[in-house]
């Protein structure tokens, strides 16, 4: 359906459906038309404004072009061109695979370009239609013109200024209930940043070449699934595998298959392409489903976060190559869906951040699928070499503390952190040795004299800011002090040195050192000896970055109480178990090396404290966004995980921007007069960073905060839940026949239970009535086994002990 655009007195946008080949044509042949595209075509900018105007984008009535009551399934594309050659070449091109891109129209422009209207594949945004054409004709596309309100200035109705009209172009593609599902499933990948092209696409570029940026693995993703299997696997065949895996071999039943299909979704959908036509092809309807009920839980699915492979599809994956080791289209299809998975992260980070010394060497010498774990290594680096700077967060100003945590398996490459983080902390590393050297000659002198009797002198300090976990927390504490309110950094590749050589005592000492080194709180410790470990530090500064196995990782952080594990950042490393060897691993040459120490002798220089207002803003809305989600969802450990998250965020963003700033000035100026310019200028490093506040730089914030609440709730969802639960109070039971005061929602739907029902039954009635996410069902039966309104009767069943 195409609208012709007017105007009303307050030059609103107007719109009036077109409903004929005549009526087109004839508003497009007028004489007023014609005169005014003669006038255009030779500059004159007011004629082409007096053009007529068509939209044929708008999804009314949910789009934005008032008096549109007839929703599109079509979308434009406007290409520019050089020349007349180049205008009647491509229009050919385009004429003839009419068929193959469904188009509906193809007019030229006013100057040397075309616009064409084609059907839109429905699931997918009007950008991710523009991008395939442009890829598919290798033409600049212009990404303004990719909203559903966006109009047409026309062209005549001569043959050789229309060049293709098809009557379909008049129908009515979509109803109004398919265009509000298309509409919101649409604003939902575009919010949720689904939308499968390339990331220039998304930004406002009048002259994209969305063809130039494709990377490899992309490509070979799109070959790797058609329409009945994956890599010659039927998916009938995958889909049977989940369920022997995943379900005892038994498919969904009336009870539980809408919850079971959007998880088998929610896995499929990364070997399907992201496509919600080809999910709802292989997916069944299974025990009677209706197949409006599958699309929503196939939409559901489609419109979360899009994120790596859930584990369950890595275990299906994995079986079926066990099965199959003599299939070498299945083997090699695996191996690299699994490699371009684990370049997931890496390829949201923006080109421009992946370019920043410091950034990039950080990143080629870990390696690309270690791209999180290394940038959550190099942070607190940064900030414990930054040591005098401060961050505002949140009307609070604090120094960059930072505690991170890498967990894997073994050999999961954990090594390359180590490379690069002993490379960020190098000064560290040579004052630290010099200082052991005069320490341990003390010590030989301490003892020599102390054996002969002869006048021992006092103990002088050695501020050892390169600080080993494998001591006592006596130790830690004097080398701490020993800093003068300088940053301390410490450093293991194998975490289970806190937990066997502290034990339980000394681990909880480490672990209330560490979370007042994350606030800067001050630490005390005394003892009546005088030769014992007294010491007082009145702002604690101390970075530290461990590495470790999952079991490791429960050992350093036994509970979820004491505020330690909102404190640490954990990032993960890829599962590598059936990964091939890589034929060019990724390492630390010495001229990254070089490159990394220099960036860290200049951010020593960076001294005060900073207000950064864009960054605040970004972390302001990450955490409303994510307390509307939790709220939602009745997510309580969501909800409280958040909040620290957003501030190790922001300190870890500050950190990637004063890595920026010096690297700036290093480029422009080299490091000798960069080194001058800020120790003469004190705040020259703040007028940079304020203006490294970018687009991209702030998405870095969404990266990043996003992967660290999805870790958290990885790892300690459950103790998070279990633990934030009151262990000194206990409600009262309930007489069966008391009443009781209707509060919310979750009344009706307790009523609407029978006396005996299963986590299924209460899924089913919280979705029909009231929409409710999983999440905030089993929310909900938590508070009623906390209120004593039901208990526990088996796996998923429940019985009512109060009314």
């Amino acid at each position: 359906m195409i609208n012709f655009i007017t105007y009303d007195a307050l030059r609103h946008k107007v719109a009036h459906v077109v409903t004929s080949r005549s009526e087109y044509l004839a508003i497009r042949g007028s004489e007023q038309n014609k005169h005014n595209f003669e006038l255009a075509r030779k500059g004159d900018r007011q004629a082409k404004m007096r053009l007529a105007q068509f939209n044929y984008n708008d999804m009314m009535p949910n789009g934005k072009v008032s008096g549109a009551c007839h929703p599109t399934d079509t979308f434009v594309l406007d290409i520019d061109l050089g020349s007349e050659t180049e205008c009647q070449k491509l229009a050919a091109q385009i004429l003839e695979k009419k068929q193959e891109i469904s188009l509906l129209m193809l007019e030229r422009t006013v100057n040397y370009g075309l616009h064409l209207v084609c059907k839109r594949e429905l699931g997918k945004t009007i950008l991710e239609n523009q991008v395939r054409l442009s890829i598919l004709f290798k033409t600049e596309m212009d990404t303004n013109n990719k909203d559903l309100s966006r109009v047409l200035f026309s062209s005549t109705d001569a043959p050789e200024e229309l060049l293709f009209l098809d009557d379909r172009i008049f129908e009515c593609g979509l109803t109004v209930e398919q265009s509000e599902k298309e509409y919101e499933l649409l604003e939902d990948r575009k919010k949720n940043n689904l939308e499968n092209v390339p990331e220039g696409a998304k930004r406002q570029n009048k002259h994209f070449k969305p063809w130039e940026t494709i990377v490899e693995p992309v490509k070979n993703e799109a070959a790797l699934y058609s329409s009945d299997n994956y890599c010659g696997i039927p998916y009938e065949t995958i889909i049977d595998k989940y369920w022997e895996l995943h379900n005892d071999g038994h498919t969904p039943i009336t009870s539980n298959r809408d919850t079971l299909t959007y998880e088998l979704a929610n896995s499929m959908k990364h070997i399907c392409g992201f496509d919600r036509q080809l999910l709802d092809r292989v997916i069944p309807c299974y025990d009677g489903f209706p197949e409006a009920e599958k699309l929503k839980c196939i939409d559901s699915a489609l419109g979360g976060k899009r994120t790596q492979m859930p584990k369950k599809l890595v275990e299906v994956l994995n079986a079926l190559r066990k099965g199959n080791t003599g299939n070498k289209e299945l083997m090699a299809g695996v191996d690299e869906l699994v490699a371009h998975d684990e370049l997931f992260h890496y390829d949201l980070i923006p080109e421009s951040v992946k370019e920043v010394g410091g950034i990039k060497d950080t990143l080629d010498a870990a390696g690309h699928s270690l791209a999180m774990p290394a940038l959550i290594s190099m942070c607190p680096a940064v900030g414990a070499l930054a040591t005098d700077v401060q961050l505002d967060v949140h009307g609070v100003s604090k120094h960059l503390n930072l505690i991170s945590f890498n967990v894997g398996k073994f050999a999961t490459g954990k090594s390359q952190i180590d490379n690069v983080v002993t490379a960020w902390m190098h000064d560290f590393i040579e004052k630290a040795s010099y200082y052991n050297k005069e320490e341990k000659k003390w010590n030989d002198e301490y003892k020599q004299k102390k054996n002969t009797q002869t006048e021992i002198s006092k103990k002088p300090r050695f501020p050892k800011r390169w600080m080993t976990l494998n001591s006592t927390t006596a130790n830690m504490a004097e080398r701490l002090e020993n800093c003068d309110g300088k940053h301390a950094f410490s450093f293991t590749a194998e975490a289970d040195i806190v937990a066997s050589r502290l034990g339980k005592v000394g681990a909880n000492e480490y672990s209330t050192m560490i979370r007042n080194a994350y606030d800067g709180a001050p630490y005390d410790r005394e003892a009546k000896s005088a030769d014992a470990c007294n010491v007082h530090i009145p702002h604690t500064h101390w970075n530290v970055v461990m590495c470790g196995t999952e079991d490791a990782l429960y050992r350093v952080v036994p509970n979820c109480t004491d505020g330690f594990q909102s404190r640490i950042a954990i990032a993960k490393m890829p599962d590598n178990t059936f990964a091939p060897l890589d034929e060019h691993p990724a390492v630390m040459t010495d001229v990254m090396r070089e490159n990394i120490i220099q960036l860290s002798r200049l951010l020593p220089l960076m001294k005060g404290s900073i207000v950064m207002p864009e960054l605040e803003k970004k972390g302001r809305q990450w955490l409303e966004e994510i307390r509307l989600l939790a709220l939602g969802n009745g997510d309580t450990a969501m909800a409280a995980e958040r909040k620290r998250t957003c501030v190790t965020t922001q300190r870890m963003v500050c950190c990637l921007i004063l890595d920026k700033v010096a690297d700036k000035l290093i480029r422009e100026h080299g490091f000798t007069k960069a080194e001058q310019m800020l120790t003469e200028d004190k705040d020259l490093w703040k007028r940079m960073a304020l203006e490294m506040q970018t687009e991209d730089m702030l998405k870095m914030f969404d990266i990043i905060a996003d992967y660290l609440l999805e870790n958290s709730l990885y790892y300690f969802r459950k103790k998070l839940e279990s633990d934030t639960t009151s262990q000194y109070f206990s409600a009262p039971k309930v007489a069966l026949n008391s009443s009781r005061t209707r509060r919310s929602k979750n009344d009706t739907i307790f009523e609407s239970l029978c006396a005996d029902f299963t986590y299924e039954e209460a899924l089913a009635i919280s979705r029909d009535k009231h929409g409710k996410t999983e999440n905030a069902v089993q929310q909900m039966l938590k508070n009623w086994r906390n209120q004593n309104l039901v208990e526990t009767t088996g796996v998923g069943k429940y019985h009512k002990i109060s009314a």
